[in-house]
């Protein structure tokens, strides 16, 4: 555990060490479709051999730029999984790492939660990790182009009645998706 802080201190001043006098702050849109490789419950585990889970997501993020490596933000999304199928309003924070100057290849994380909005959405942690290279056009105007592992938590509660008698159902399971997705950075 102390070898873990110390790192984390290291890569903080390695990291934060040239921040620029100017810090930028610019919007980010992300698509993306994720392929379904397992989904693990209580009640037992689905695989892609007996359901074809997929996902499709489009995530807003407003991004700060620290310095020529470090871009973290927060973002909102919807997120729609199928077989079975779950919607979810995720809200996390973003880091993107760009550990060369000339190449824009990074890596990427991201770490949230999706509250229960309504009767439609379904709450759960998310985690995402991965790779993806930035193709700048403009100053103000690029592309990403990701491919990610995405976790997914999906935690829903229902109440019922037979016969006059109340029962509860309580409901968990985690979604592990691969992820390609292309993002619009403003």
């Amino acid at each position: 555990m102390k070898l873990i802080k110390f790192l984390s201190v290291v890569f903080l001043f390695m990291t934060f060490g040239d921040i620029n006098a100017q810090i930028s702050l610019h919007p980010g849109i992300d698509l993306a479709g994720m392929i379904g490789i397992k989904e693990t419950s209580d009640e037992g585990n689905i695989s892609t051999s007996e359901a074809q889970m997929s996902a499709t997501s489009l995530r807003v993020k407003l991004l700060c730029d620290f310095n020529t490596k470090i871009s973290s933000g927060l973002g909102v999304g919807l997120d729609g999984y199928s077989e079975p199928n779950y919607n979810t309003f995720p809200v996390f924070a973003t880091i993107n790492y760009f550990p060369f100057k000339k190449v824009k290849f990074f890596g990427l994380l991201d770490c949230g939660y999706s509250p229960k909005i309504n009767s439609n959405y379904v709450k759960g942690l998310l985690f995402d990790a991965g790779l993806g290279y930035r193709l700048q056009f403009k100053k103000h105007f690029g592309m990403n182009f990701m491919l990610y592992y995405n976790a997914k938590q999906f935690k829903e509660n229902y109440r019922y009645w037979i016969e006059g008698t109340e029962y509860e159902w309580n409901h968990s399971a985690w979604r592990h998706s691969i992820s390609v997705s292309v993002g619009f950075i403003f």
